[in-house]
């Protein structure tokens, strides 16, 4: 089932996150071995094991990045208890891209990561 498709995932959530994906898809536009496409397809429609998981922790991550600015009119940077179990969800999400990740590329999702990270008002070294 496509991230597009379920009821319980609103596609402006995965605007910034695919955003990513094309930024790095232009500074590496060839794709001989298909990588690019593999990675695109396992986010959009996730199907293999690890696949869901990732991308469902990364758009939750998300959501609530943007739930909390729309709720409290700030970033989660901003706020020193609930920002800072944010960061530490991010960074172990950002830890398991060590691990599987079925056809997903954990360059791009790490790129996507950085992102939401600098969105929700974080700066310096994640």
């Amino acid at each position: 089932m496509s991230a597009y498709n379920r009821p319980d995932i609103d596609r402006r959530y995965t605007d910034a996150l695919l955003r990513a994906v094309k930024e790095q898809r232009k500074r590496t536009p060839k794709d001989p071995t298909g990588y690019i496409r593999r990675h695109e397809l396992a986010f959009m429609a996730p199907t293999k094991p690890f696949e869901q998981a990732i991308v469902q922790m990364l758009l939750g991550l998300k959501h609530y990045a943007s739930d909390h600015e729309n709720a409290y009119g700030s970033k989660l940077a901003d706020d020193g208890v609930i920002g800072e179990a944010w960061l530490d969800a991010l960074r172990g999400l950002r830890a398991m891209l060590n691990g599987q990740l079925g056809r997903l590329d954990g360059g791009f999702l790490d790129a996507a990561i950085c992102n939401l990270y600098r969105e929700a008002g974080f700066d310096g070294e994640l």
